[in-house]
Order: structure tokens, then sequence, then C-alpha cells
């Protein structure tokens, strides 16, 4: 399971940022199946969660 980023810059040139995660990091559903979803990154939600490790 991996979490990516993707960006464009104003010359529509693209970059992508790529991590996998631990095996144990990966969510479950109640079922046991994996919950893989899509959704916008939330920054404000990423930068506490980077204040809170600093």
């Amino acid at each position: 399971m991996s979490e990516v980023i993707s960006l464009r810059d104003p010359d529509d040139s693209g970059v992508e940022l790529n991590w996998d995660k631990p095996t144990e990091q990966w969510p479950h559903a109640a079922d046991g199946s994996l919950a893989m979803f899509t959704r916008r990154l939330d920054l404000a939600e990423l930068l506490q969660a980077n204040a809170r490790t600093v």
C-alpha cells in the first residue's frame, strides 16, 4: 500500500511523491479487507501532524 501526492506547476509539469506504508499501517475495513481510497490532501491536517512531531 502506498501513499502518493501528485503535483503540477503552472507550466503543467508534474511530480509525484510516493511512499510505501509498512504492512501494519495498512487500513482495514471491519470485515478485514483492505480499505483503499483516494481523497484530496488535507493540507491543514498534514501541517498540524507535522507540528506535533517537531
